[in-house]
């Protein structure tokens, strides 16, 4: 699928692009989709799942390990 040249991050991305970027099996990709921790649309049975590449940003931000922030002092 080329590229439109939008930068909105509304790129579709197959199953198994996503995995790839993810390094891990397609099979995973779907997973989280099922259970719907990785946001996602299903086109049909026989096209499979698409995800638009700024729900995968947000799925990894997500992810990331943060820092607990320290209490607001008044």
């Amino acid at each position: 699928m080329p590229d439109s040249g939008d930068s909105g991050g509304d790129r579709l991305l197959t199953v198994e692009e996503v995995a790839t970027r993810l390094d891990v099996q397609p099979e995973t990709v779907r997973r989280l989709l099922r259970r719907k921790q990785l946001a996602g649309m299903q086109i049909s049975r026989h096209a499979g799942w698409r995800i638009r590449e700024r729900d995968l940003r947000a799925y990894i931000a997500s992810l990331m390990n943060r820092p607990e922030q320290p209490p607001a002092t008044e």
